[in-house]
């Protein structure tokens, strides 16, 4: 991984300005155990890295899967955001067909602390209006579960599985955080201790059976709509095109496998920021070719 390889819940980071890589030492945790140099670091301004090389490989999609180790400065602390805080995007140039992961305030669900949220709308073949916009979450990161809180100034792993629903059938979401899985069931991706549900369909008789066929655009650290740029840093990001298991994510999660050694042929992207002070692009260890270029961000190291 990049900065602190030792993800022990609770531990130190050194300060480094924003926008940069971010100097790690290698070594064994408690959570995780994978070795390397380098993270990214996110100013939450206007960094982001754009990979938009890689959005063609997201038309038509009907599963997909994403991880990635991420350090949270803030969470928001209110919400709806107009612009939340964003670890990936994909999406198309008319806005038609988009997929983001963020994290926002009090939104979804009252009384909820700040939490993880999916947003996908659009569809194939289809637009955000016939389609609408869904959502699934999870709330109350900096507690729930007790035994491993998602809090800030820590090491933070994160995994997300999706495998789409047909013409009678419901999605299915399911996250896990630090290991730690949050159960979804057939019924639209309602995760235990949450609640999800659909904007602009009443009655769903049909979700997303695939992915759009218009994804033009795709970032790291930063949402599809040009704003929601995240605060902190984000480490071994991957994205395959299947769902992934309860296995795999505790194998990733205790660094026993590395993200290009799981399903490597149906890994869309894979980043390891590797690459260190005076690289303004970032590899992509998938094999797939689609490198990452790092916009509005300082290319030293601390």
């Amino acid at each position: 991984m990049g900065s602190l390889v030792f993800r022990i819940a609770g531990g130190g980071s050194s300060t480094c300005a924003d926008g940069s890589w971010v100097t790690g030492t290698t070594g064994s945790a408690a959570v995780g155990n994978i070795t390397s140099n380098y993270a990214l670091e996110f100013d939450g301004s206007n960094d982001y890295v754009d990979i938009t090389g890689s959005a063609a490989a997201w038309r038509g999609v009907a599963n997909f899967s994403f991880a990635c180790w991420y350090w949270a400065d803030s969470y928001p602390s209110s919400g709806p955001l107009t612009a939340p805080p964003t670890l990936f995007s994909v999406g198309s140039d008319d806005n038609n067909s988009r997929i983001n992961f963020f994290f926002d305030g009090n939104t979804y669900i009252s009384n909820l602390d700040y939490g993880f949220v999916l947003s996908m709308s659009g569809g194939a073949g289809g637009t955000a209006a016939t389609y609408g916009s869904h959502y699934a979450w999870i709330g109350n990161l900096p507690t729930y579960p007790l035994s491993k809180p998602a809090k800030t100034g820590q090491w933070n792993h994160i995994a997300l599985s999706y495998t789409g629903g047909a013409s009678t059938s419901w999605e299915i979401v399911q996250v896990w955080i630090n290991g730690i899985k949050h159960s979804s069931t057939n019924a639209n991706g309602e995760w235990s201790n949450s609640y999800s549900g659909d904007s602009n369909i009443s009655t769903p008789t049909y979700l997303y059976d695939s992915l759009g066929t218009t994804f033009d655009k795709s970032y790291i650290g930063r949402h599809d709509a040009g704003t929601g740029y995240f605060d902190g840093k984000i480490d071994q990001l991957a994205t395959w095109d299947v769902s992934i298991t309860n296995t795999d994510v505790l194998n990733l999660f205790s660094g026993s496998l590395a993200p290009s050694a799981l399903s490597s042929s149906n890994l869309i992207t894979y980043y390891n920021f590797a690459e260190g002070a005076g690289n303004s692009t970032t590899a992509d260890s998938s094999g797939n070719g689609y490198t990452g270029t790092l916009t509005n961000m300082d290319t030293g190291s601390c």
